[in-house]
């Protein structure tokens, strides 16, 4: 028989009903933009069933219509010029992205709601992202002057320099290429996601764990540290950034 678990940690809660686990963050008033905060919290809960050798898949999801507009308006304009402030935005973020990269569990993003920003970068740290069909997934920060740094640096190693910079330009990522880079994996009608969801979990849940934690450990391994290469490039470029901006 399954056991439910429930964990909160500020605006995210942590539920796990047998081999899997379901991550869920809430910002209702911020359209779920994370902030140092939340991603500080979403990272404890990460790391909480790091070493869970019972648990084979974590599901990603916002709260409400929005998965993630990408990170706090306010929290950037006020890291702006503020070595301290604006070397903790970049760290926290990168933190949580760290956290969520050491799990050996398969990670899922269910995208229910438009994605920007660092929004983005969670898609990008994921094993398979299902997207509901008329969601948009953007890069606005050209469009307020900003280098989109730390997201380029989470999506080169995964889609390649060109598709990147395109979407950066662009605003925004076409589903057609979402699911030809390997970004996104499958697109789903908006009344259909619910169960498609339901049924992938289902999916997932009967397999072993144990065998599920170590192909994804296999997997990291034979990834390399190219990726982080990237990472680290683009969190330096994003702290000179907002330490140049007036």
């Amino acid at each position: 028989m399954n056991i439910k678990e429930d964990d909160r940690s500020g605006e995210a809660r942590l539920e796990v009903n047998g081999k899997v686990a379901i991550i869920t963050w809430s910002r209702g008033s911020k359209k779920n933009a994370f902030d140092s905060e939340l991603a500080f919290s979403v990272g404890e809960l990460f790391r909480s069933i790091q070493n869970r050798f019972d648990i084979a898949v974590i599901m990603l999801k916002g709260e409400g219509s929005v998965f993630c507009s990408g990170w706090d308006l306010s929290e950037i304009d006020a890291s702006k010029g503020n070595p301290k402030k604006a070397v903790m935005l970049v760290n926290s973020g990168r933190a949580c992205l760290q956290a969520l990269d050491a799990l050996d569990q398969l990670v899922i993003s269910a995208v229910n709601g438009d994605v920007m920003g660092f929004g983005v970068s969670i898609l990008g740290h994921s094993d398979i992202v299902i997207q509901a069909k008329n969601v948009k997934i953007r890069l606005p920060e050209l469009r307020h002057g900003v280098v989109p740094s730390s997201v380029l640096g989470d999506l080169v190693p995964i889609v390649g320099v060109s598709a990147a910079l395109r979407w950066s330009v662009l605003g925004e990522i076409p589903d057609s290429e979402a699911i030809t880079t390997g970004l996104v994996t499958a697109i789903v009608d908006f009344e259909e996601f619910d169960q498609f969801i339901a049924d992938l979990l289902k999916k997932l849940s009967m397999l072993d764990a144990e065998a599920v934690l170590a192909t994804k450990r296999l997997s990291k391994l034979i990834n390399g540290d190219s990726a982080q290469i990237a990472r680290r490039l683009g969190d330096e470029a994003s702290i000179e950034a907002l330490l140049t901006t007036i």
